[in-house]
């Protein structure tokens, strides 16, 4: 089904200045997959066509490299907090959805995102 194709993407160095590198496509798990992996995400507005972004610089976060202040330290040896891994994915998208974003309306999580998301958990 061509809807379940998995689209390539180009090279993330041809990305415009906001970082759009792709227009079109479709959700399917493995073109999520294949994007991801190229450090490309869909974002975009409901009801817009699907829009690709890698923008640069980006935040990266390398779990081996964080440093861990003193103070922070102490905090995390309270205990307050856990760390868990694909726990509730699902829920964790639903919750983003309905933050609203400061500038303009709603939040660009639509049901086809969510819908898409779903495949992690």
């Amino acid at each position: 089904m061509e809807d379940e194709a998995i689209y390539d993407f180009p090279d993330t160095l041809s990305a415009n200045e906001n970082g759009l590198i792709a227009v079109g496509g479709n959700l399917s798990f493995g073109t999520l997959l294949n994007a991801y992996k190229k450090g490309i995400f869909p974002w975009y507005d409901p009801g817009d066509i699907i829009q690709w972004f890698s923008p640069d610089p980006r935040f990266v976060l390398f779990p081996g490299k964080i440093k861990i202040s003193h103070s922070m330290r102490n905090v995390f040896n309270k205990h307050l907090f856990s760390f868990t891994i694909d726990k509730a994915f699902p829920a964790v998208v639903q919750n983003c959805r309905k933050v609203k974003r400061p500038l303009g309306d709603g939040t660009w999580i639509s049901d086809d995102i969510e819908l898409a998301y779903q495949f992690v958990s």
